[in-house]
């Protein structure tokens, strides 16, 4: 195999096609980050006059909130609310409106004003003010090591309050993945506003019951690399949640427990082997790894020497063929049993981008195609 050196060549191409695949990723049903976000936002007003007006109550108690902390806790408690609704438990519904109509009380501190205004300027993850001490923080981090303990690799996590020196670090990350894929980053930062910096085993999370937040460890972004890596496919987890929102991802009476399996051959050291992923885990790992095999091209593209080339083309080639591998499966009867229409249409979308990047010639005579074999290749930090 040849060795990468200066060549403009390449990254020239390299440049090109991520430009290329940047359109693709940030356009149409699944790829506009921001009608996507726009459309999960009118669908949980839609649904928070909807709960008012079904259990007689003011809307005002449970319309859209400016403050991050409020609005995440909201979107969840109307995900819940309307489950008891539609199982015909108007009592337990409106239980979880009563829970959450207090935290308006807490939303007017200074802290909780300041990180509404930072949403709103920034368009981007902030760290929270006062993260540690805020009890809104404090219902966020327990709801989500809630969601967490309910899976058998879940790990509770300690919030900290971002030191300069960890600001610097995440910058510097953020900065690695605007050069890589400026448009692509923009997407999938515009929707998540809160970023919750924690101590804990676990690298990155994200849940569905704390939308609008991702959770990071605080030592990630030790390495850019692994920092930009973890920060977009955290994103992307809350983008993939807001399209599932409004489109027919899976079947009306999927079932994860019962779902069909994908086997997964690789994982943290210390994790049994093989996996096995179900539809919808399946959907989230397809969804980030051709992303951020998309991300490493761009990577690839911005190096500024041979050796960051080298290193790039083998992130990518990992990356590649992570998304590859849950490519031909995603395709077969069983799963495909497991999707709705707009499902379908989305693993056919994904499949088009990756055999796109599968086209691109890292040396002379060889395509990213031939490394379907390079999942075995690096250690990447599993969150999916």
């Amino acid at each position: 195999m040849s060795s990468v050196s200066a060549d403009l060549s390449l990254q020239t191409r390299a440049r090109r096609l991520a430009d290329e695949l940047e359109t693709v990723a940030t356009t149409g049903m699944f790829g506009d980050g921001a009608a996507i976000a726009a459309t999960a936002a009118v669908y949980y007003a839609g649904s928070a006059r909807m709960l008012a007006s079904v259990l007689g109550i003011d809307g005002d108690q449970i319309a859209p909130h400016p403050v991050p902390h409020v609005e995440s806790l909201r979107r969840s408690m109307i995900d819940r609310a309307l489950s008891s609704v539609f199982a015909g438990d108007k009592a337990a519904a409106a239980e979880e409106i009563a829970a959450y109509t207090p935290l308006h009380q807490l939303a007017g501190s200074p802290d909780a004003q300041a990180d509404a205004a930072a949403w709103t300027a920034e368009g981007e993850p902030t760290f929270m003010s006062a993260w540690v001490a805020d009890p809104l923080a404090d219902r966020i981090i327990t709801t989500f090591n809630d969601g967490m303990a309910q899976h058998k690799d879940g790990s509770a996590v300690v919030p900290v309050d971002p030191t300069p020196e960890e600001r610097e670090t995440f910058d510097v990350g953020l900065g690695l993945m605007r050069r890589a894929v400026p448009r692509l980053t923009a997407d999938v930062l515009a929707a998540v506003p809160a970023l919750a910096l924690f101590d804990g085993p676990l690298v990155s999370g994200y849940s569905a019951a704390t939308p609008l937040f991702v959770f990071v460890n605080r030592k990630t972004f030790d390495d850019p690399v692994e920092g930009a890596e973890m920060m977009q496919h955290e994103c992307l987890h809350q983008k993939l949640n807001d399209i599932g929102i409004a489109r027919s991802l899976f079947r009306a009476d999927y079932d994860d427990d019962l779902s069909a399996k994908i086997t997964v051959p690789w994982g943290r050291p210390g994790t049994p082997l093989p996996r096995h992923f179900s539809a919808d885990r399946t959907f989230a790992a397809f969804h980030v790894y051709s992303h951020q095999a998309l991300l490493h091209l761009g990577m690839l593209a911005c190096a500024k020497d041979g050796e960051e080339a080298e290193a790039a083309v083998e992130l990518l080639s990992v990356s590649w063929a992570r998304a590859a591998h849950f490519d031909l499966p995603s395709q077969a009867e069983d799963i495909q049993a497991e999707l709705g229409a707009d499902g379908r249409r989305l693993i056919q979308w994904l499949s088009a981008l990756v055999a796109r990047l599968g086209e691109f010639e890292i040396y002379p005579g060889e395509q990213l195609s031939s490394r379907r074999g390079a999942v075995y290749d690096r250690h990447m930090p599993e969150t999916v």
